[in-house]
This record gives structure tokens, sequence and C-alpha cells, in this order.
């Protein structure tokens, strides 16, 4: 193996670096607010009639505030894994993984009776856990934004050609509204939508992206004039 030009060299070290920092402080900061989570409780539990409404409406935010802060940096603290995990690349066929994904996303395909359909078939060279990963927030949010009273199909097309792998990804849901930046959906914590509309916390996306890139790929939204559709992009490589 050659050594790395110094310039990968510096980039694969300050990445190693982010990837610390964030470590360090989802870890020590949720620790913090599992404190802050735990004293609103108590203070709850012994509060008894000496509470005003008011009272129990403060507390009451501060524990969802503190609980709302700890998935976050949950969260964080799984991006840093992602980011800093050794990848172990190996020639794989695509079906497979997408049966993980499938068995991974049981018990959402049951609750919505969401229908995936594939086609074609490719061999990738991937971190299979990782790329897993990668599938699974991308099928995942196709299942969840789906439009009320109609059950979701998922299209997974696969293709390769002289220049690497294009998977797509589409869906029948709610689709992205035309002033949206779609870029900005990658941005960590970053949400289309209010909270109360559809769960999670903003970080599926940018899971994706960052582990396809450490792939040599990306993933990016395509047009579509129904539902979405995302594509993601890996490099042609070897298959020995």
């Amino acid at each position: 193996m050659t050594a790395p030009e110094p310039q990968e060299a510096r980039v694969h070290a300050l990445e190693r670096e982010l990837g610390e920092f964030a470590y360090i402080v989802s870890h020590d900061l949720a620790a913090c607010f599992r404190h802050i989570k735990g004293f609103s409780e108590l203070i709850i539990q012994d509060a008894g009639s000496g509470f005003t409404p008011d009272h129990w409406s403060y507390c009451n935010q501060i524990h969802g505030a503190a609980e709302k802060c700890a998935v976050m940096l949950e969260q964080l603290l799984l991006y840093s894994r992602a980011t800093r995990k050794m990848l172990d690349i190996v020639p794989t066929d695509f079906a497979p993984l997408l049966d993980v994904v499938r068995l991974q996303l049981g018990a959402q395909i049951r609750e919505t009776q969401a229908e995936i359909i594939a086609t074609g078939s490719v061999r990738l060279a991937v971190d299979r856990d990782l790329f897993v990963q990668a599938l699974k927030h991308l099928i995942g949010n196709a299942i969840k934004y789906r439009r009320p009273g109609i059950l979701p199909r998922v299209s997974v097309e696969a293709a390769q050609d002289s220049t690497g792998t294009r998977i797509r990804i589409g869906d029948n849901g709610i689709g992205l509204p035309p002033e949206m930046d779609a870029e900005k959906l990658f941005w960590m914590f970053h949400r289309g939508h209010g909270e109360g509309e559809y769960p999670g916390c903003g970080t599926g996306l940018t899971f994706a992206r960052r582990i396809l890139r450490r792939h040599g790929g990306d993933v990016g939204f395509l047009p579509a004039t129904e539902g979405t559709w995302v594509e993601i992009r890996l490099p042609r490589t070897e298959l020995h």
C-alpha cells in the first residue's frame, strides 16, 4: 500500500479530529442533560399539590427539552462513530443488502403496509454495515413521508455503467415543496417539516450522505413530478 499524499493525510487527520471532538462533546453533554432530566422528574414527583399549573408547565418543558437534547446528542454520537469507523470494503451483491434493510425496517413496513419494489442487479464494493445504514435512512424516509390515506410504495432502481453505480429510490409520498432548498435537508438537525408532523430529529440524510461520501460517492435529490426521488452515486470499482 502506498503512503497517502500529504493533502490526503491532512484531510484524514482533520476528519479524525472532528470525529473525536464530536464524540467527546456528545458523550459529556449527554450526561449533563441526563442530570437535568432526572432532577426535573424528581421535582415533579415531589411537588405534590404545591405546584400551580404554570409550575407544572415549566417543569414539563424543562423535562421535554432535556429529553430532546439527549436524543440529538445520541445522534451526534452515532454520527461520530460512523465517521470514525474504519471502512471494511468488500465486494457484495446489492440484493442481500436490501434484504437486510427490509428486515431492519420490518416494523415500519408492517405498520404502514409499505411496498418496496426493487429492480436491477448490481455488485458493489462497500462497507456492508455502513452502506446498510445509509440505505436504511433513505428508504425509511421514503416510507415515513407518506401521504395520508395512501399506502406507501417505494421503488429501488439499481444500475451500473462505465462511470459507476447509480441507485435511485423513489416514493409516492408528499414530495418536496417547490420553494424548499432541498440541499439544506442534508444539514444536521435540519427538518423540512414541523416537529409535530413527522417523528425524527433531522439526521437521516446527513448520515446517509456522510457514509456515501466516505465511499467516494454521494447522494442527492432528483427532479420528481410525484413523491420524492433520491439518487445514490458510487464510483466505478474493480471487483474481484
